[in-house]
């Protein structure tokens, strides 16, 4: 495990928004961070290039591709790419406070004759998926070259205490979840 990487994931976590011991004793609604304002408006200064990179993926795939840019947080971008009659999926999101984008994924398996569950996952399930997931990172450099990818090693990690913008607050969250998205999308 490299510490270091993970001691900077929750260092700039810790700028972005109010976590462990600074959650107790806040009162709502909170005033939010400069580092995470900075980061708002980021993301609203990169509309275009994310509504671009999605044309991008439209157009050069035979996925079902969709932009959840008004479902994910009001400090990054999520969107879904569903492939295999929609069976498969990966989803991809971009952090601007952070500068990273991440992937996590899904599949769909049948559990019961009649019963059909989604499985969620920080790695890919098969090869196919991994090619997919690197097609999209090559899109996503393209459109944010500035950006890094989020080592989901560390994803996993569980944030005590947190209070993301102003009200959304959080106990034992998953730091993937925390730098990306609340809202857990799957592709069903």
């Amino acid at each position: 495990m490299d510490r270091e990487k993970l001691n900077n994931y929750l260092k700039i976590l810790r700028s972005t928004f109010y976590i462990d011991a600074e959650t107790i004793i806040c009162q709502y609604p909170m005033a939010l961070k400069p580092y995470l304002v900075e980061g708002i408006n980021a993301r609203n200064g990169n509309i275009d290039n994310w509504n671009d990179f999605i044309k991008f993926v439209k157009i050069n795939s035979n996925a079902r591709v969709r932009n959840m840019d008004n479902a994910g947080q009001i400090h990054s971008y999520t969107g879904i790419f569903s492939y295999d009659s929609n069976s498969k999926g990966i989803i991809f999101c971009i952090s601007f406070p952070f500068k990273l984008y991440g992937f996590y994924y899904a599949k769909l398996e049948e559990y019961d004759k009649n019963k059909i569950i989604e499985r969620l996952d920080y790695f890919p399930f098969d090869e196919e998926m991994k090619n997919y997931k690197t097609w999209i990172k090559n899109a996503i450099q393209k459109y944010f070259p500035f950006l890094e990818e989020f080592d989901n090693f560390y994803a996993k990690h569980k944030i005590e205490k947190i209070i993301i913008g102003a009200f959304d607050k959080h106990q034992n969250l998953d730091l993937y979840r925390a730098i990306f998205s609340t809202n857990e999308h799957g592709i069903l």
